[in-house]
């Protein structure tokens, strides 16, 4: 899942508080060294090697230089909230962006930001920043003036928008990265989101009834994104010890695009034993069947944020549960999956919309309703005979001379006996 983040102009403002937060943090200079001498070797090395995206290469570690100094040097909140930082913000956006719509080899080369990211340890970076203003957003969001009500001022409305906007970088890099995903779990992301819902939920009593726009809100939904990106990503359990009764809880909140995500999340983490923990009610079954048709027919192929690959495949997972099954292929499922496998002309969005098939064809009923759908068949018989040869190479199960089971072929042929038999 992938947010594009909107540019945000808060100015900084000198709060009367700041005076709690003098000589509360320990000098970091020695490590700053260090991080500066260790990773301008890197900074070096990568525009030697790629010189031809030098600029990038820089830009990003001066944004992760100036996160850190901002970090480590502030001894009061003021500081915290110097006006670099959205400057930063909106450059990380930028080049995040980028990546995001690039194709083909030309992403493959931008996604080398990425490794860098990764080597100059920007998970961990991120974790703290994060971190940081999350302590500052309950101490202040925890101050009431005598009829309950919360004190909203500037220095406020900045904490939650550096906090918004560096987990939003967090859930687009998870995204965009397999390496930042794994670089998140010694870096302490996992467990920091985790946390950080259930404290939001506690503290909060009205955010599943409050508008759109509440701060619990959007906190906890950046989240969720950002750990629904690390399961589909890395589908390692052991990063997500003791997380099911918190993902099963927001999985039946009230608030359907939060419980989607909570569900979508839990879908990567269980496995035939424990697939029960994901039956879900027909609702928002019905909800993510929506989604996935939205993404299907809109121009870039998301909504709300999930593409429609991404999409396909959380409902795979999903149709391991039985109930699941049933109901997904008795309110639209297969009419969307049968639409997008005709049209689709990407190998990996192939595979995964004819594995979410493979999954429903188990269910007899499903079976008879995609052997219903016109030209199902027909479809599935060409891509096994495609003429791109390493859709061929693929389907024919054939590497170097190596008679192997991949992906694509796994699902193209194995749907396509299931429906003929």
């Amino acid at each position: 899942m992938h947010i594009a983040s909107q540019p945000e102009m808060l100015q900084e403002q000198r709060s009367s508080d700041d005076s709690e937060d003098e000589s509360n943090e320990e000098s970091s200079s020695q490590e700053d060294d260090e991080w500066d001498v260790l990773h301008t070797d890197t900074l070096t090395r990568y525009t030697t090697n790629y010189p031809e995206q030098g600029a990038v290469f820089q830009a990003m570690f001066e944004n992760m230089q100036v996160l850190r100094n901002t970090m480590n040097n502030s001894s009061t909140r003021r500081d915290r909230y110097s006006d670099q930082v959205p400057v930063v913000f909106r450059s990380i956006d930028a080049i995040s962006y980028d990546i995001y719509t690039s194709t083909g080899t030309v992403a493959s080369t931008k996604m080398r930001v990425m490794d860098f990211v990764v080597e100059i340890e920007a998970a961990e970076l991120l974790q703290r920043f994060a971190q940081n203003n999350l302590i500052d957003f309950y101490k202040m969001g925890g101050e009431q003036d005598d009829d309950g009500s919360s004190t909203e001022d500037q220095s406020q409305k900045i904490c939650f928008s550096y906090l918004r906007r560096v987990l939003v970088i967090i859930q687009n890099f998870a995204d965009l990265h397999d390496g930042f995903c794994s670089a998140s779990a010694p870096a302490g992301i996992v467990p920091l989101c985790l946390e950080n819902i259930v404290r939001l939920d506690r503290e909060n009593d009205n955010w599943q009834s409050g508008d759109d726009e509440s701060e619990p809100l959007q906190l906890i939904f950046a989240c969720l994104a950002i750990l629904h990106n690390i399961s589909r990503r890395l589908r390692d359990r052991e990063l997500f010890v003791d997380s099911e009764t918190t993902l099963l809880y927001f999985a039946t909140v009230k608030r359907t695009k939060i419980a989607a995500m909570a569900l979508l999340c839990l879908a990567y983490l269980v496995n035939e034993n424990t697939n029960h923990l994901i039956s879900a009610d027909e609702n928002l079954l019905c909800f993510i069947i929506t989604m996935l048709n939205e993404a299907y027919q809109s121009e870039n192929r998301r909504c709300d944020g999930y593409s429609a690959k991404e999409l396909a495949e959380g409902l795979s997972h999903l149709a391991i549960n039985n109930n699941n099954n049933k109901i997904l292929g008795q309110n639209g499922a297969i009419r969307v999956l049968t639409a997008i496998l005709q049209t689709s002309h990407d190998d990996e969005e192939i595979a995964g919309r004819a594995r979410a098939l493979w999954m429903l064809a188990f269910d007899d009923t499903n079976k008879d309703l995609i052997k219903q759908q016109e030209g199902t068949l027909d479809t599935l018989r060409k891509l096994h005979h495609s003429a791109n040869p390493e859709v061929q190479k693929a389907a024919a199960g054939f590497v170097n001379g190596k008679y192997i089971i991949p992906r694509l072929a796994l699902y193209l042929l194995e749907l396509y006996l299931l429906l003929k038999w």
